[in-house]
C-alpha cells in the first residue's frame, strides 16, 4: 500500500512546532461561578522540559468566540504550566476553548464546558413487595417520594417498568452442586421486557404498582426481577428513579448435580450425585423422585453463502443426542445415577427435572473437533523471529551527502545484517 493511502498517523518526526503541550483540566463541565484547574505539560522536540521561565500565554475564548482571558505564564524547572481560570456567576454557557500561544504559534488547544445543572429536588425509593417470589405470582413495587426542599409529592405521576432477566442460583449451603438448565452459547436466555404499570402518589408520597404478568412460557431457570421507578416531577417533565429487584424462582425447589468425571468417554461411566433442595439450599424430603436424562452433543459444520455480502462462513452447531433415561428415587433430599455414553462426542449433557425445576449438567467430550471462534480468519504461516533484542549504534552526527559514513555495532551472535538509512519524511 503507497504511504500515501496508509492508516498511520502521529506526530512528524520533524515537527514545525518546537515545543509541544499536553494541556488537561480537572473537570471537563462546570458551573458559572466555579473555577477550573487548568494545567499543561511543556515538552520539546528531544521529549525534554524547556529551560524554567519559559513564557507561554494562555487565551481562554467563550461560546462565542470572544477572548475573555489573557494570561501570561511561566513554565516551571519541570515543564510544568497552571492557572485558575476563574468562571464568573453569569457566564454564558458552551464550550469554552483554551488556547496555548508560544510567539505567533499556537501549541495546543482544549476544551471545557459551561452548564446550569438542576440539582436533584426529589428522593425516591423502590422497595419490591417480597424479594423472592415462585415464577407466577404477582409482584410489585412500593415507591416513595419526597421532596428534598420541602412540599409533597402527591399527585406526582410513577411509571414502574418492569424486566426480567436471566439470574443463577448459588445457595451458601450445597453450593458446590450445580443448578439450574444448561444452554449452549448460541442460546443463552435473554431479558425479558413485561412492560410497564403507571399510577400517582398518594396522600403520603407513595404508592404500590404491580408488574405485568410475564408473557409467554415461563423462563425453565432462576431469574431477577428488576423494577425500574419513575416519579415525575410536577410542571418540570424531569424524572428522579430508583430500581428495585426481586429474585423469581421456577419451582419452590431446586435440582443440583455433581460429578467428579471432567471429560465424558466413551465406554466410561460418569457417577453423577444430586440434591432436591429449598431456596436457602437445605435438603428437602417431600420430592420422592427425579427424572433424569443423558445426551451426547454431536458437532455439525455446515458452509453458508451471503449473496448480498458476496461472501461465505462456516457455522458449527451442536446436535443432542439422547442416550437414556431413568427415573430415580430421591432419599432425605439425595439421589445417584451411573450413565455410560455410548459414542465419542463433542460433549456431553446430563438432565435432571422434578417439577417445575430442570438442570443441566455440561461435561466435554473426548470427540470434539477442531474449532475456531473466528471460522473467517486467516492464519498466517509466516515463522516468527526470535524476540527483538537492542543494538547500541554509533555513528556520526552528520553524513555529507555523497561522502561514506562509518557506522558501528556488536552483533549479539554471526550472521548478516542489514542497514539503511531513512530520512525523517518516511
Amino acid at each position: 500500500t503507497p504511504l500515501s493511502e496508509a492508516a498511520v498517523d502521529g506526530a512528524p518526526y520533524l515537527a514545525p512546532e518546537a515545543y509541544r503541550v499536553a494541556p488537561y483540566t480537572d473537570r471537563g463541565v462546570y458551573r458559572p461561578g466555579e473555577v477550573a484547574h487548568v494545567a499543561a505539560i511543556v515538552r520539546g522536540t528531544d521529549r525534554r522540559a524547556p529551560p524554567p521561565g519559559m513564557p507561554v500565554q494562555l487565551l481562554v475564548a467563550d461560546p462565542r468566540g470572544r477572548v475573555v482571558e489573557r494570561a501570561a505564564l511561566l513554565t516551571d524547572p519541570v515543564g510544568l504550566l497552571t492557572h485558575d481560570v476563574a468562571l464568573g456567576d453569569w457566564a454564558p454557557t458552551g464550550r469554552y476553548e483554551l488556547r496555548f500561544v508560544a510567539g505567533d504559534t499556537q501549541l495546543a488547544t482544549h476544551s471545557i464546558h459551561v452548564e446550569e445543572f438542576v440539582p436533584e429536588r426529589m428522593e425516591v425509593t423502590a422497595t419490591a413487595s417480597s424479594p423472592e417470589v415462585l415464577v407466577g405470582e404477582a409482584i410489585g413495587a412500593r415507591i416513595e417520594a419526597r421532596y428534598l426542599f420541602g412540599g409533597s409529592a402527591q399527585g406526582s405521576d410513577v411509571e414502574l417498568t418492569c424486566e426480567l432477566e436471566p439470574s443463577a442460583f448459588t445457595p451458601k449451603e450445597n453450593g458446590q452442586y450445580r443448578y439450574g438448565p444448561w444452554h449452549a452459547d448460541d442460546d443463552s436466555p435473554r431479558a425479558v421486557s413485561l412492560g410497564s404499570a403507571s399510577g400517582e402518589l398518594g396522600a403520603d408520597g407513595a404508592a404500590e404498582l404491580t408488574c405485568p404478568p410475564l408473557p409467554g412460557a415461563s423462563p425453565d431457570g432462576p431469574a431477577r426481577l428488576v423494577a425500574r421507578a419513575a416519579v415525575f416531577e410536577a410542571g418540570s417533565g424531569r424524572s428522579t428513579q430508583n430500581t428495585a429487584s426481586a429474585t423469581v424462582h421456577p419451582e419452590r425447589f431446586y435440582v443440583g448435580l455433581l460429578t467428579g468425571t471432567q471429560k465424558a468417554e466413551q465406554g466410561k461411566p460418569i457417577e453423577v450425585s444430586g440434591v432436591v433442595v429449598d431456596w436457602q439450599g437445605k435438603l428437602v424430603d417431600s420430592v420422592r423422585e427425579v427424572r433424569l436424562a443423558a445426551s451426547r452433543l454431536e458437532d455439525e459444520y455446515g458452509w453458508w453463502y451471503d449473496d448480498d455480502e458476496g461472501s461465505g462462513s462456516y457455522r458449527r452447531a451442536l446436535r443432542r443426542v439422547e442416550e437414556g433415561r431413568a427415573t430415580v428415587a430421591v432419599q432425605s433430599g439425595r439421589f445417584v445415577w451411573s450413565v455410560t455414553p455410548e459414542v465419542a462426542a463433542a460433549g456431553f449433557v446430563v438432565t435432571a427435572e422434578a417439577g417445575a425445576a430442570r438442570t443441566g449438567l455440561h461435561l466435554a467430550g473426548a470427540g470434539a473437533s477442531y474449532w475456531w471462534s473466528d471460522p473467517d480468519q486467516s492464519v498466517d504461516v509466516t515463522p516468527k523471529p526470535l524476540r527483538p533484542g537492542t543494538l547500541d549504534l554509533k555513528g556520526p552526527e552528520r553524513l555529507a551527502v555523497g561522502k561514506d559514513g562509518v557506522v558501528t555495532f556488536v552483533a549479539p551472535y554471526r550472521g548478516r545484517a542489514l542497514l539503511s538509512i531513512e530520512t525523517h519524511e518516511v
